[in-house]
């Protein structure tokens, strides 16, 4: 449950990109906020008179408060704020698409056994008439041949039944980013070269 879901989350690529997106906004939310100090400096006049080195510098500094600069401030508390609930919304998505394949994993799970022991009981039924028609000629042709076609409608539920375990699967495992999908490894444009 949680750990299926923490694990999915922290491998998936968008937890990733809106941890990126946050940090960057709440840069621009520090760089916007302390936009009103303005540059700094140290000058001086160095003359041929002056005995006393570094006496003839001074510093200066500037400071500009705007009244676009409160409004601006808030704009980017506010997408950050928006960033962390679409964090969250991403993390809730990703918790809807993992509950919904481990129930469709167990469904599909209960279908291939139910299936299996379908087949297995059709298979003991063609084994049972077909020993009553060669030994006992107690059965026709035709029961024979339909007891054939259990087997075979039997065998082809379960295949399905399989197939879309296999399926299930596959999609947790993406959801997971795990087996073959997680050991691929990133690419790099010097990779490439």
């Amino acid at each position: 449950g949680k750990q299926l879901l923490d694990t999915a989350y922290s491998r998936s690529p968008e937890r990733a990109q809106i941890h990126s997106l946050i940090a960057a906004a709440q840069y621009q939310k520090l760089s916007t906020s302390f936009s009103f100090f303005g540059g700094a400096s140290i000058g001086g006049l160095v003359g041929s008179g002056s005995s006393n080195i570094g006496g003839g510098l001074a510093g200066s500094a500037s400071f500009v408060l705007s009244p676009a600069l409160f409004p601006q401030v808030q704009m980017a508390q506010l997408n950050v704020e928006q960033l962390n609930i679409q964090q969250r919304q991403i993390y809730l998505k990703i918790s809807q698409m993992a509950d919904s394949s481990l129930h469709s994993i167990q469904q599909a799970k209960g279908r291939v056994d139910m299936f299996t022991q379908a087949e297995a009981d059709a298979d003991l039924a063609f084994s049972n008439t077909l020993d009553s028609f060669t030994k006992k000629k107690s059965v026709d042709y035709s029961t024979l041949t339909l007891s054939a076609i259990a087997v075979q409608t039997a065998t082809l539920n379960r295949v399905q039944a399989q197939m879309d375990l296999d399926a299930q699967r596959i999609t947790m495992n993406r959801i997971l980013i795990s087996d073959e999908f997680h050991q691929i490894g990133r690419a790099s444009y010097r990779e490439r070269v």
